[in-house]
């Protein structure tokens, strides 16, 4: 009588320590792979968070430009000087040129600047270059952007009144600022906001 068969294993040792090296492989790839999608996630909410602040940034840089330029335009209305030449025409070339560009109260950031009559024409009836509009709207004052030979503009216009309190219109004032150089040249610091990145993408 023959000795019954005993059974096998079918697991050996190595074959359990083989499994375990692949359990461990597998466990250590999934945490790798949830550390790193929690990474990536904390990643995109950083990026996501610092566009945010640099959209707020240039919103404000922008704005504050824009006050300037307001501040600039009153500055030219409220100058008495600036009321004589719209009574007295004659030397209204040389006091654009070599008073309230050069030797005004006005900033340098200012590149051109021209006073109107009543109706919205240009004073400056010598000019060579057109760096200011021959004429404005007078329903469309205030500031506004304007894109010119591959630059951007910030133009300001404003009423000017007989007096600094008074109300009757006699003629306007308007400025024009290098957006994107004034707006470099601001020195106000940003902790997000590259301004040297800046760049203005709009039609002629």
């Amino acid at each position: 009588m023959t000795e019954p068969r005993k059974h096998r294993p079918v697991w050996s040792v190595s074959s359990y320590g083989l499994g375990f090296i692949v359990l461990v492989v597998v466990l250590f790839g999934a945490l790798g792979w949830i550390a790193y999608s929690k990474l990536e996630a904390i990643r995109s909410g950083a990026r996501i968070g610092a566009e945010r602040e640099i959209r707020t940034e240039l919103r404000e840089a922008v704005r504050s430009l824009i006050e300037k330029a307001q501040q600039d335009v009153q500055t030219l209305a409220d100058w008495d000087e600036a009321r004589q030449q719209l009574s007295q025409t004659g030397y209204y070339a040389y006091w654009r040129t070599y008073r309230a560009l050069n030797d005004g109260p006005l900033p340098s950031r200012i590149v051109a600047l021209d006073l109107y009559d009543r109706n919205g024409r240009n004073l400056n009836s010598t000019r060579t270059a057109a760096l200011m509009p021959a004429s404005i709207q007078l329903d469309r004052l205030g500031v506004r952007l304007v894109r010119e030979n591959k630059r951007a503009y910030l133009y300001s216009f404003l009423p000017i009144t007989e007096s600094a309190s008074g109300t009757q219109i006699v003629g306007y004032s308007g400025i024009k600022l290098d957006f994107l150089k004034a707006l470099k040249e601001s020195g106000v610091q940003h902790r997000h906001l590259d301004i040297a990145t800046v760049s203005v993408d709009t039609p002629e």
